[in-house]
């Protein structure tokens, strides 16, 4: 058994396949690497994308920020690659909106070289109903030379919603104003 070696960097690769193997006990391996002195943005990112994938929101996004504070961006310790950008585009995507939205702008905050990361904080953006937001991180793309033919749509469309949402607000406030009046 590799837990008999304690060695960390042995427990965090045993713990990484088993992530990527979905594997039942990958968590717990995880968290023994971590407990071990392992590089915790490399294993919080491992259970970010654990928690991401089974629908646990509010853990997948402690540990992705968790991961994102902990990369240091060196030889030693590189900034987490696949297993975080796997457990964002799963947050960005199917999180609770405003929960996406603070850790995605989190993310590429604290990485602003990755156009991965501005492409998630657009789409959290979107979804959260921060159209002038997403418009800016889709301009901010095309300085990475990366252009989303959608995304003017995309943006005019969370502009129709807002537009709609706003006019059915102030229907039912003029509605319920007028049922005040008559009583």
């Amino acid at each position: 058994m590799i837990a008999g070696n304690g060695g960390a960097d042995a427990l965090q690769m045993r713990g990484l396949l088993a992530a990527a193997r979905n594997k039942p006990l990958a968590g717990m391996a995880l968290r023994e690497a971590l407990a071990a002195g392992a590089d915790t943005g490399q294993v919080r990112a491992a259970l970010a994308l654990l928690a991401a994938r089974g629908s646990r929101w509010g853990d997948a996004a402690s540990q992705a920020r968790g991961s994102l504070s902990a990369a240091r961006g060196t030889f030693r310790h590189p900034f987490p690659g696949e297993f975080l950008s796997q457990a964002l585009s799963q947050i960005a995507l199917d999180a609770p909106p405003g929960l996406a939205d603070s850790l995605l702008s989190y993310a590429a905050g604290r990485r602003p070289g990755s156009a991965r990361y501005r492409e998630l904080a657009a789409v959290a953006a979107l979804r959260a109903g921060r159209c002038e937001d997403a418009a800016a991180s889709f301009v901010e793309l095309l300085d990475f030379a990366v252009q989303r033919d959608n995304g003017p749509a995309l943006v005019r469309e969370c502009w129709a919603t807002q537009d709609s949402t706003e006019r059915t607000g102030a229907a039912r406030g003029a509605a319920a104003r007028r049922t005040q009046e008559k009583h």
